[in-house]
């Protein structure tokens, strides 16, 4: 076979070092382990981070610039003045939901009188930090020097007026058009029916909101653990007329570490399973041949690579993640193969020669195969590594580091206890008490012959069928289909969390959910629209370029019209015209900059309720300028994730087509900007890995044509994978994107070891080339994709997205990953191979021609 330089000096140091190991095996098995000892020192400094805004958000790009100006721009300071309008990220709130248990208007007075009794449970909800005693009042936003009030709870001591319909409530604000007081219903209020004025008749579900401190970092802790202790009372609240349902966001963010804490002990479990499944696989029907204990090695070299990579993250600093949870399961489930393929290499080599003879031949046929594997996963995380989410570059530091430790383990440690178990075969002791075993001549034969009966399959009765003309056809056109379902359910894939599939449909947490989409969009989420240039608001034109701007955002079909809009420009040019005015604004003359800027000030911003507006403007050192101002538009029927989208989507074109340079944002824009970011990196996934597959295959083997059909089959994987997610109702979110990332490098295993074995076959007959490539790798691939299936197997028992995502796309990704790896590749290969050999036979090509033009036949 020719070779590369490359190829030709590993292959050479990888028999040296076999033959090393195989002299010094109790050397290598002590230093691993010690090695593995002295990092799970590590493991003791990792520090884990939940703050999942902080990790599933990008911390770069558009939005955040946006926000960091926003936020500098125009400072809310929660110790002082609480105003969710106003945020610029996801309100850390904790918040209810509560509906009537028959389904009737909410507006009544016994559900009034037990929302009040709900209130007061809240509000004396405690929690203990550093011995302290913690309640809401420490830890609650302020409004007016006082904790951040609901509405509703408000108005209860007006229950009866409002119930016999003298005080009416107007929907969705209500506003007092002197004082510019206003009460926010839609805050309180969902399922609201009104008359024509605007005004409450019924409403068929409450929130309520309960803010917290978000400016004063050193209460983070205390606002955590208060929030749990809300989290587990709320849940358990049981009322005669009114059920209560927990925020759905909150508790999504609150329930991760417990159900890290709660998969961490199926660790055990998942070993045990492996283990068992490798002990069985790796005994044969001869007493010596056989390697139990070597199923018992193979996990033990996983558990210690997967200790070595985490005490090494912990030395270094790099801060850990709950979904690292998943790594210990992957590493077992798909690094472990790797292991197959050495035994299977171990296997074929003659029994009567000595075991560094053995080893070296073992390691020259396996660990090429394995060290182009392993590259090609490493830089896959590599490129996933420039990600703009640290929840995903922290999970491929992680993942990057456990494969690098399970190479060098399987090589060091693994290879040291197959030599261990060399020496035992060589002196023909029993596989599983280490007797001295007598078997006679032809008895041992015969158990020779037959002990790998599972590799003799795949080399006589599947190469055969692989070999049949009809059973190419046939892949070929299976493989077609499966690749046009793939390409079709891409198309159809969702984006986002479901968010109804993160808990299981009975509880309480999906149906607070589903109670939010069903009552609370009518009226949404507001956004921001900043000026970011100086104007002089008190000429007529600038004014009516302001109205013009807003009509633009408000002409949306999901933007509420102007009544719902917040502007202080509106609002004092209307305080302006107000009788009070006439007096206060005796002397001002508003066509005047200066004039109109002294008024505002001075007049309009001094008014109890107005000062809110001084939030929204920035004036120049001397209050000569208004250089930056900002006013809201209020969004509608925003009734599904997708229209979330949407309209954050289209009001950033609005934005773009403005001739005033304005900003617009809104709490929901990272969310969205986090779905166009998602679909990209997923993308690039796509033709990424294939690319690095082909420069990798072609630095170590020179075989254009091989490194094509290998790139082209694990982009096929890719995009069958990602297709079939549509089919199992996984949505493309963060989650399901690093769980692709993660096993984006399984993909590559077993096309990259198919075909190796194929291109380094010493047979010159295709059909030679086929039988000796499935014997070599055959059944390691099908146990590969048995183990991985088992180890999923402990996840059943957890009905919850993160899980259920996790098993669904690495069983499709493993079964995919068979498919080509057994049938679509050897079927490609053969193929070509074929019409090489008939060309070869009738122009009588020379051997460097074969070579130029890609031939996969091997130069003899």
């Amino acid at each position: 076979m020719k070779k590369t330089c490359i190829s030709d000096y590993l292959s050479h140091l990888f028999e040296k070092l076999a033959r090393i190991i195989a002299q010094y095996p109790l050397c290598f098995i002590i230093s691993s382990i010690l090695l593995s000892v002295l990092l799970s020192v590590g493991i003791f400094q990792l520090k884990t981070i939940n703050d999942m805004d902080y990790l599933i958000l990008s911390d770069r790009g558009k939005v955040l610039k946006d926000k960091e100006f926003i936020d500098n721009t125009f400072p809310i300071n929660t110790s002082e003045y609480y105003d969710i309008f106003r945020m610029t990220q996801r309100p850390r709130s904790a918040i209810v939901f509560v509906r009537n248990k028959f389904g009737q208007n909410m507006l009544q007075k016994e559900n009034l009188l037990e929302i009040q009794v709900l209130d007061k449970i809240i509000k004396n909800i405690t929690a203990t930090v550093n011995g302290r005693v913690i309640n809401y009042s420490d830890v609650c936003g302020i409004v007016n020097e006082k904790c951040f009030e609901n509405p509703i709870i408000d108005a209860i001591p007006e229950m009866d007026d409002i119930l016999s319909g003298k005080k009416k409530l107007k929907f969705p604000i209500d506003m007092d058009p002197v004082t510019y007081t206003y009460r926010i219903w839609m805050m309180n209020l969902g399922g609201v029916k009104y008359d024509n004025e605007g005004y409450v008749k019924e409403a068929e579900a409450m929130r309520l909101i309960y803010s917290v401190d978000e400016s004063n970092l050193s209460k983070e802790h205390w606002i955590k653990e208060w929030r749990k202790e809300f989290l587990s009372k709320v849940q358990n609240l049981k009322f005669h007329s009114i059920e209560v349902y927990p925020c759905s966001l909150l508790a999504t963010e609150l329930d991760l570490q417990p159900l890290s804490d709660e998969i961490v002990p199926l660790i055990s479990v998942a070993v045990i399973i492996v283990t068992m499944f490798c002990i069985l696989t790796y005994t044969t029907n001869s007493w010596i041949r056989s390697k139990p204990w070597m199923g018992i090695a193979a996990t033990v070299s996983a558990g210690l690579a997967i200790i070595s990579s985490f005490g090494l993250m912990g030395v270094c600093g790099i801060e850990n993640i709950c979904y690292n949870i998943t790594l210990p399961f992957l590493i077992f489930a798909t690094e472990i193969d790797d292991a197959f393929v050495i035994i299977a290499n171990w296997r074929i080599t003659n029994a009567q020669d000595s075991v560094q003879e053995r080893m070296a031949k073992t390691y020259s046929k396996s660990a090429l195969s394995i060290t182009i594997t392993t590259l090609t996963n490493i830089l896959s995380f590599c490129i996933a590594m420039t990600a703009e989410f640290p929840s995903v570059r922290i999970f491929c530091y992680y993942a990057a580091a456990c494969v690098c430790f399970t190479y060098f383990y399987q090589i060091t440690f693994f290879g040291a206890c197959l030599a261990l178990s060399g020496y035992r075969e060589e002196r023909g002791l029993n596989a599983f008490i280490f007797t001295d075993v007598k078997e006679k001549s032809n008895e041992y034969k015969s158990k020779e012959e037959n002990q790998f009966m599972y590799m003799n399959f795949f080399r006589d009765y599947v190469a055969e069928f692989i070999s049949h003309p009809i059973t190419k056809v046939s892949i070929v056109f299976l493989y077609i289909v499966n690749l046009g379902m793939g390409i079709w359910g891409v198309t159809f894939l969702r984006e986002g969390v479901n968010l109804f599939a993160l808990y299981p449909s009975y509880s309480k947490i999906t149906k607070g959910y589903k109670i939010n989409y069903e009552y609370f969009t009518e009226f949404t989420f507001p956004v921001q629209i900043v000026i970011n240039k100086t104007l002089d608001y008190s000429k007529e034109e600038v004014q009516k370029s302001i109205e013009s701007l807003m009509s633009k955002f408000q002409s949306h079909p999901n933007v509420a019209g102007s009544e719902f809009d917040v502007s202080w420009l509106k609002y004092y040019k209307e305080f302006q015209n107000h009788p009070i005015s006439t007096f206060t604004m005796r002397g001002y003359d508003m066509t005047d900059k200066q004039d109109f800027i002294d008024g505002l000030r001075n007049v309009f911003l001094r008014i109890g309720a107005a000062k809110q507006f001084s939030y929204d403007i920035i004036f120049n050192h001397n209050y000569t300028e208004i250089i930056y101002s900002r006013f809201f538009v209020m969004t509608k029927n925003v009734s599904h994730g997708k229209v979330e989208h949407k309209v954050i989507n289209d009001l950033w074109k609005i934005e773009e087509e403005t001739e005033l340079p304005v900003i617009v944002h809104s709490y929901f824009s990272p969310f969205v900007e986090q779905g166009i970011i998602i679909k990209r990196i997923t993308l690039q996934i796509f033709w990424i890995t294939s690319l690095l597959i082909f420069i990798v295959f072609i630095a170590f083997i020179p075989n254009v044509t091989c490194a094509i059909t290998v790139a082209i089959c694990i982009l096929s994987i890719i995009v069958e994978t990602v297709g079939y997610m549509t089919f199992c109702n996984v949505n493309l979110d963060i989650i399901s994107m690093m769980i692709i990332i993660l096993c984006n490098g399984f993909c590559v295993n077993y096309p990259t070891h198919m075909c190796y074995a194929f291109i380094t076959s010493p047979h010159s007959k295709t059909k030679e080339k086929l039988k000796e490539s499935l014997y070599h790798v055959g059944f390691p691939i099908l146990q590969g994709s048995i183990s991985t299936i088992l180890v999923l197997l402990v996840f059943l028992s957890k009905d919850v997205y993160i899980y259920t995502t996790f098993v669904k796309i690495v069983i499709i990704i493993s079964l995919q990953t068979l498919f080509h790896a057994v049938f679509v590749i050897p079927a490609f290969l053969t193929i070509i191979s074929y019409a090489f050999e008939k060309k070869n036979n009738s122009n009588n090509c020379s051997e460097k021609e074969y070579y130029i033009v890609g031939s996969i036949e091997s130069a003899m």
